[in-house]
């Protein structure tokens, strides 16, 4: 069944968006019982959305006789409210209310009135580099011109002109920038790292375009924004993890250089903090985290998406940080966290970031030997995505299935598994010397259960591993393989050793 929209807003209110929408809505409570407002105390005690049950409560109220117009009235009034609450925060909406009241004011002919207004929101909007409500802005400011302007009107023409052609100039630079963004996200989201591929046709096309060899030609906020996200990604495809930091860092203090932008839009701040979060992982620098999640903390949460953006950051990050550290308690404790976390954010967290939060936990329960609950997040990861999505992810859950299986003793369906995997990564043409040694491997273990050879296979895996390495040490997995094959030959719990591959003493809890 498809969500309620009216159900949907007033579950992403927060309490004090609840609060203010009843305040405003019933000043002294004298309209505490009006039907939207009983609508809304009933929609935001349902769980889920129940039109059955809001029928049956109604039953004896002549509100069900038109219960739809009633909810379209409640969702007016809510989005009402939470345009009111926003104004005095939020630059974009105070411009557009700026800009709507000086219209108003002009249709009623109160021109210089309506001129302070516009000249207002023109100052905002030009701090913000709101490009498309200055257009609309300078299209009244020239019907203003036309009826106030009694000197100096050539020049004051001109001026609105000239500045109506240069947003526009701007506006067409930056949308190209947008395109060369959206074409570079496209290939990172799915291939995420080019193995094989550095020469792919895309990446090469895109690199070729002579926007991202001038900067100077980023001469908007959103602009060089993208121009440097262009840089990161052309980094991370390419395993540049030195040059993906710089480039994101540089993204960073171009925000932080921005202090009201950065306020109206928080949101995509958190997410280049996420992304400099990522790429400091890559590095092993881990000892900048903390920092990190200071700035993020540190950022206001005015609503429910802002949160929910802020909060799967934190445990995503988090989660790998303490894993990194090998603080395994802290890891559990933030791991069932993140769990109830995923379980209550649902479709509100994008699909790429739950195969990374899905992977993680497969990991952390791996390392820990809880090979059942290991189970269960790399099935999700292999039933709930596309091919379109971090098929790096997928590829090694392909793998880890088998270990995970083998592990269990579910022999019955390893040879399965072993022919799927072959077969999957074969037909996507990622087949490499890495991934076809270690297949082989697991197959010679499959015949070898229980035989005192498995020590020998697995050395000679370990040997090999040095000499097939791709030329990208951060693949997913290959730390944690082998400390698999060091914990089976040395018959040791895979926790410490990881902890000892991550050069922490077995059970020592590092603060985080």
């Amino acid at each position: 069944m498809r969500p309620d929209p009216l159900h949907e807003l007033i579950h992403s209110l927060s309490p004090s968006e609840r609060r203010y929408f009843k305040l405003n809505t019933r000043p002294g409570g004298g309209q505490a019982d009006s039907n939207f407002m009983r609508l809304f105390e009933v929609l935001h005690k349902q769980p889920e959305y129940d039109e059955d049950g809001l029928r049956e409560i109604f039953a004896k109220d002549r509100l069900v006789e038109h219960l739809s117009s009633e909810k379209n009235y409640l969702y007016r009034l809510l989005l009402r409210s939470l345009r009111s609450m926003a104004d005095g925060a939020n630059p974009r909406l105070r411009v557009r209310a700026e800009i709507d009241n000086g219209i108003l004011l002009f249709e009623r002919g109160l021109y210089f009135q309506s001129q302070k207004l516009l000249r207002r929101a023109r100052k905002l909007a030009e701090e913000t580099e709101q490009h498309l409500a200055l257009l609309e802005i300078i299209v009244w400011e020239r019907r203003l011109w036309k009826i106030l302007s009694e000197k100096d009107r050539p020049l004051i023409s001109q001026s609105l002109i000239r500045a109506h052609i240069d947003i526009l100039e701007r506006l067409r630079r930056t949308y190209s920038y947008y395109d060369l963004y959206d074409r570079m996200y496209l290939l990172t989201h799915q291939k995420f790292q080019l193995r094989g591929q550095e020469d792919h046709p895309e990446l090469k096309a895109i690199l070729a375009d002579p926007m991202l060899s001038d900067i100077g030609q980023a001469d908007s906020f959103e602009a060089r924004h993208f121009y440097w996200l262009c840089q990161a990604w052309r980094h991370q495809l390419s395993g540049e993890q030195g040059q993906l930091y710089d480039a994101l860092s540089q993204n960073i203090a171009w925000w932080e250089a921005h202090p009201a932008i950065l306020a109206a839009d928080s949101v995509r701040y958190v997410q280049l903090l996420s992304n400099l979060l990522h790429a400091a992982g890559l590095l092993s620098h881990y000892a900048e985290f903390p920092a990190i999640f200071s700035k993020i903390r540190a950022l206001p949460r005015t609503h429910i998406h802002g949160d929910n953006h802020v909060l799967q950051t934190l445990y995503y990050y988090e989660l790998l940080y303490f894993m990194n550290v090998a603080d395994w308690k802290a890891a559990m404790t933030t791991a069932k966290e993140a769990i109830d976390f995923l379980g209550t954010a649902g479709d509100r967290i994008a699909l790429g970031r739950k195969l990374a939060f899905w992977y993680n936990l497969s990991i952390l329960f791996f390392i820990h030997e809880d090979f059942k609950s290991a189970l269960l997040w790399v099935n999700a990861i292999l039933d709930g995505s596309g091919p379109e999505i971090r098929e790096d992810i997928q590829h090694f859950s392909r793998l880890l299935v088998i270990l995970i299986h083998f592990e269990l003793g579910h022999w019955e369906i390893l040879e399965y598994l072993h022919r799927s995997s072959y077969r999957y990564l074969f037909n996507r043409n990622q087949l490499f010397p890495y991934e076809k040694r270690l297949l082989d491997t697991l197959k010679s273990l499959m015949e070898q259960v229980g035989r005192p050879e498995q020590a020998d296979i697995l050395q000679s895996l370990k040997a090999d591993l040095l000499l097939l390495l791709p030329p990208q040490p951060n693949l997913p997995g290959l730390q944690e393989l082998n400390c698999w094959i060091d914990a089976r030959l040395s018959r040791r719990k895979m926790a410490d050793v990881m902890a000892e591959t991550l050069g922490f003493t077995p059970g020592a809890h590092p603060q985080g």
